[in-house]
């Protein structure tokens, strides 16, 4: 589970594949202009979370640190533009192995990509 640290929802990893931006399309909803229509994504694997960025004008930070693509273990913090989380471990929830899906390989950022 992402734990909201700041304004918003928390956000439960109940599946092993979310994508999260402001757009109704998505998995995860954040209501916000400064999070772009499809922001990034998040894939759950064993006890960690990965997520990639998907040319979001506001980003995408782990501890800090914005990246394109990067790797969560609980008790890290993940930013998306302005709200902050905290991966939390449920033992009750994901308690299985699973795969991140072939398609969540890091891409190389694309120039003048924006879906913001």
């Amino acid at each position: 589970m992402l734990l909201a640290l700041s304004e918003g929802s928390h956000i439960p990893i109940a599946e092993p594949l979310l994508l999260v931006g402001r757009s109704d399309e998505c998995d995860v909803v954040i209501p916000s202009k400064k999070v772009s229509r499809r922001h990034c994504v998040l894939a759950s694997l064993g006890n960690c979370l990965l997520v990639r960025d998907l040319g979001s004008t506001n980003g995408v930070r782990v501890n800090g640190l914005r990246v394109t693509y990067g790797q969560l273990q609980p008790g890290d913090i993940l930013q998306i533009a302005h709200f902050y989380y905290q991966l939390i471990h449920k033992t009750t929830e994901h308690s299985d192995d699973r795969s991140a899906p072939q398609s969540f390989l890091p891409v190389p950022p694309q120039a003048g990509l924006n879906t913001g």
